[in-house]
């Protein structure tokens, strides 16, 4: 695999992550609302109360997701600043795993385990590839686009 592929391929997987769990973090808000009238045990009117947890907790999860694909924008551009943040929030990603007492539900999650793998993977990817950055700022490539393909076509 070439280097600038590596740095693809993790900006595309980051990319993609923060997208689809947005996605399946908000459809399991929505189920959960609407099976039992809360939120992670939050009822509607604590959501909206003047404490606003649920409306921090809710917005904590879209952060975090926002992170992921903002991350993966800046390691498209070739930027330094993206390659560590990137790295920086894998390391964060695993670290919260094994501590449960930063994230007690990610520990409990059954897709816990092969998610943390996921982000180790990308953090060899980016420690592989970090030399191409240069290349892959002169190529202007987006991370929503298949990096496999992009190379094929060369």
């Amino acid at each position: 695999m070439k280097k600038i592929t590596s740095l693809k391929l993790s900006s595309s997987i980051l990319f993609w992550f923060g997208i689809l769990f947005q996605i399946l973090v908000t459809i399991r808000f929505s189920l959960e609302y609407y099976r039992e009238g809360t939120i992670s045990e939050l009822s509607f009117e604590l959501i909206f109360s003047e404490f606003g947890i649920g409306i921090a907790f809710i917005l904590y999860t879209l952060f975090g997701h926002l992170l992921h694909i903002a991350f993966s924008y800046l390691i498209a551009k070739g930027k330094i600043i993206g390659i560590i943040l990137g790295l920086g929030l894998c390391v964060y990603e695993i670290v919260s795993f094994l501590v449960p007492e930063i994230e007690p539900t990610l520990f409990t999650s059954p897709f816990g385990i092969p998610i943390r793998i996921l982000f180790g993977i990308i953090i060899i990817l980016i420690i592989y590839g970090r030399d191409s950055r240069i290349e892959l700022q002169v190529e202007n490539w987006k991370p929503w686009k298949n990096p496999i393909k992009e190379n094929k076509k060369r």
